[in-house]
């Protein structure tokens, strides 16, 4: 039996629960546990005596012990704690321990096996509102540019030149990943990840064509014990965020023509910082299949 200079222990029974995506999977191992003097185990007391002799470990520490390697998600489960119930006289202690993890294991036909932890996207329609001065016009909002070069053409919606209210198809997206802060510092990562905000994509993203989707914002949050989760906001707009915008006269109202009509329209939009939001999976290909998926694909 495992010993050290005060505690002798045995173990009882091992039991192993493994949830699904985003649940978390447990590991309980039952101990029985007595002081090596043959004195009654102090509850309260001797377990920080056990934890400095090596005979617990100390919470958050690595894998469960006997599993440290391996195909297996137990190797990510980290010590959580305990339950000590003390027994009469110097029959000693009996002690549950528990280790959990949000890793999940995934078998792909082959079988190849990797591990991965929780992450969702999440989609929400919307509309904007924006003026229009021309339909059926034959330039159509430019993917990459900011500005068209042209009068876009079309025909006026009224007569005065004046424009109406347009809706316009969005998309509101939400991308989270769950974050092993014992893997790579919170700080180091979204120092990094910050970086996307108020930017657009200038390759396709989750099925939306190149410059149409506006990285919002990002945030991580604390989800538990080492495991933080990382939220990015995305909006998509089927005109790539662009708005029909009248060219100005000198005194900063619209330039008409002789017949009263608006002189020219362009399609202009916010100039953004362009980058591939693919890199956000840093490399991953597991990890984007199952975001695209929704599930282990």
């Amino acid at each position: 039996m495992p010993s050290t200079a005060t505690f002798t222990w045995e173990v009882k029974s091992r039991s192993a629960s493994c949830g699904d995506i985003g649940d978390v999977s447990t590991i309980t191992e039952v101990r029985h546990i007595r002081r090596n003097d043959g004195a009654a185990i102090d509850p309260f007391l001797d377990p920080y005596v056990m934890e400095n002799e090596g005979a617990i470990q100390r919470r958050g520490d690595d894998a469960y012990a006997p599993l440290t390697a391996g195909i297996t998600w137990q190797q990510y489960a980290r010590y959580r704690g305990y339950r000590i119930e003390s027994l009469p006289g110097t029959a000693g202690a009996l002690m549950t321990h528990t280790w959990d993890t949000y890793y999940v294991m995934v078998i792909r036909p082959g079988p190849t096996a990797y591990f991965h932890l929780p992450a969702n996207i999440e989609e929400q329609s919307a509309t904007r509102s924006t003026k229009v001065y021309r339909t059926g016009w034959t330039t159509n909002p430019p993917s990459s540019a900011d500005a068209t070069t042209a009068d876009i053409a079309g025909t006026a919606v009224q007569t005065n030149g004046d424009g109406m209210a347009w809706p316009v198809n969005q998309t509101r997206i939400r991308l989270r990943f769950m974050q092993d802060a014992m893997a790579k510092s919170m700080v180091s990562q979204l120092s990094t990840l910050v970086n996307y905000n108020n930017t657009t994509n200038n390759a396709t993203f989750l099925n939306c064509p190149a410059y149409t989707l506006i990285c919002e914002g990002v945030s991580g949050n604390w989800v538990k014990n080492e495991f933080y989760e990382i939220s990015f906001d995305f909006l998509y707009d089927e005109w790539y965020h662009h708005e029909q915008v009248p060219a100005l006269s000198a005194d900063g109202r619209p330039r008409r023509g002789a017949t009263g009509d608006l002189f020219r329209i362009d399609w202009k939009r916010l100039p953004r910082t362009a980058t591939d939001f693919n890199n956000i999976y840093g490399g991953d290909a597991n990890l984007k299949a199952i975001v695209e998926a929704g599930y282990e694909p």
